[in-house]
This record gives structure tokens, sequence and C-alpha cells, in this order.
């Protein structure tokens, strides 16, 4: 009876710790995109009321920084576990490799699974200071996975900070604050 109910914390605690994860995550980069626009005097709009907690399955800019010159629309994208690769194939599909439950050895034999995600509108919602500012389209990552790829003539390759995606420019949460404080 002992080991059912060891078993069924077990199976409860998983999924739970994903969500903390990602609350976790989530809320200090808020903290961070809030304190870098404060530091560097930059506009920050949310687009919707849960600007927070968007994820690749949504379509619209969940948030728009504004400099001097040009706007950036950012899409939060998320992946719930570092062992979970990510690749990101073109603006309308990626593709996830589940290794959460796998142990390294067998790894190699679990197949990419492809999914599909709607085109990102980089320009929703756009506030009437920021027309005529050059759109800069930045997908952010956060919590980000451990391995991150994204295909390129038929080959995958690694995906970091910075780097040009169909849709925009990719960055972690990390990455995406020292381009902050870069400006």
């Amino acid at each position: 009876m002992l080991f059912l109910y060891l078993f069924l914390a077990l199976i409860v605690a998983i999924p739970l710790f994903a969500l903390i994860r990602f609350l976790v995550k989530r809320l200090s980069l808020a903290k961070r995109i809030r304190s870098a626009c404060r530091i560097k005097h930059l506009d920050f709009f949310p687009t919707h009321r849960l600007w927070l907690f968007g994820t690749i399955k949504g379509n619209k800019a969940d948030f728009l920084i504004a400099t001097s010159d040009a706007v950036y629309s950012v899409k939060l994208i998320e992946v719930w576990s570092k062992r979970i690769a990510f690749n990101y194939i073109d603006e309308y599909h990626y593709s996830i490799r589940n290794l959460v439950f796998q142990f390294s050895a067998a790894a190699y034999k679990v197949p990419y699974e492809i999914r599909e995600k709607k085109h990102f509108l980089f320009n929703y919602a756009i506030p009437d200071v920021c027309a005529g500012k050059r759109i800069i389209p930045i997908i952010l990552m956060n919590p980000v996975s451990g391995q991150l790829t994204f295909s390129f003539e038929g080959t995958m390759k690694p995906l970091s900070n910075g780097d040009r995606v169909s849709e925009g420019w990719f960055y972690s949460g990390s990455g995406f604050i020292n381009r902050l404080a870069m400006l």
C-alpha cells in the first residue's frame, strides 16, 4: 500500500514541478524585464492582461518594448522541461523530443514529434506612440530547453541567442535581458 501512495505522489509531483518551474521562471523574467526597461528608460507595453503566460500555442505578440527608434515585439514560448529537445522548423512547425523519462543510453531512439503552430503576429496591438517605428520581432523562450536547434537546408543546427529563425530573432530569457542592457 505504501508503494502505491509513493507511486501516486510521484505521478502528481512531476507535472506539479514543471508548473512551479514555469511560474518561477516567468515571474523572474517579468521582474528582470521591467527592471531593465526602467534602468534604460524604455517603454513597456503588455498586449493583453495575461502577457506573462504567453505560450507557443498563441499567435499574438505578448508584450512590446519601445526604444527611441524601434519596437521590440516579443512572443513568449516555453518548454516545460530542460530534458525536452526543441527544434524550430519553420513559421508553421516545430518539433520536440521528450527525454524527460528516458535514460541517456536509450535517448537516441526517441523520435522528434512534429507539431503545428500558428504564424506569429508581431504587429499586434502596436500603440499609437510607436507608430512609424521599425518593428523587431523577438521569439523569447522561457523556460528554456537544454537542447535547442533549428532546421536549415535539411539539417539541424544549434540555436542560440540572436539567431534568425523564419519569423524573428530568437532569444532565451537571459539573452534578451543582456540585449536590453546593451541598448
